[in-house]
């Protein structure tokens, strides 16, 4: 038995440190990390664009629904999101991009995929530039946007 290294296409903006990301100048990851809770880029994501987040209660069999409610509400949040936060490298050392979904491939080990490559249309660069401005990153601070191609170790 051995690893897979999935190959992973997108248009968006990359991170190429662990715990870097567009949340990076609000959120301590490694902080987080060493307080033991676990940073969640989708969470983030969901929260920036008005997921109120999962109820503050116990969870159980009296409270599954009110759980599950949310977690809907957040389902539909992301899925009316032109772009998507995934990681890259490995599950041990994830590093972050910012991927708009109709241009992000994976490639999984023996399982090739056709690309096709085309000059980003304006409404992607526009996509991107309304998130970063939404999560308070400056122009001048926001990583490069192009066609990445990035390895993902499982």
């Amino acid at each position: 038995m051995g690893q897979s290294t999935d190959a992973i296409l997108f248009f968006g903006a990359v991170y190429t440190e662990e715990g870097e990301g567009p949340w990076t100048e609000t959120i301590d990851y490694y902080e987080l990390d060493e307080s033991g809770e676990e940073f969640d880029s989708e969470n983030w994501l969901a929260t920036l664009y008005g997921w109120a987040g999962e109820p503050d209660l116990e969870y159980g069999d009296d409270t599954r629904a009110a759980f599950v409610e949310s977690w809907d509400k957040k389902r539909i949040v992301l899925d009316g999101l032109p772009m998507e936060i995934e990681h890259h490298c490995s599950g041990g050392y994830p590093m972050a991009y910012v991927a708009i979904k109709e241009a992000h491939t994976t490639a999984w080990r023996g399982h090739p995929q056709k690309v096709e490559t085309k000059p980003p249309p304006q409404e992607w660069l526009k996509a991107l530039n309304a998130f970063y401005e939404k999560a308070g990153i400056e122009q001048k601070d926001r990583p490069e946007f192009g066609w990445y191609l990035v390895s993902m170790w499982n």
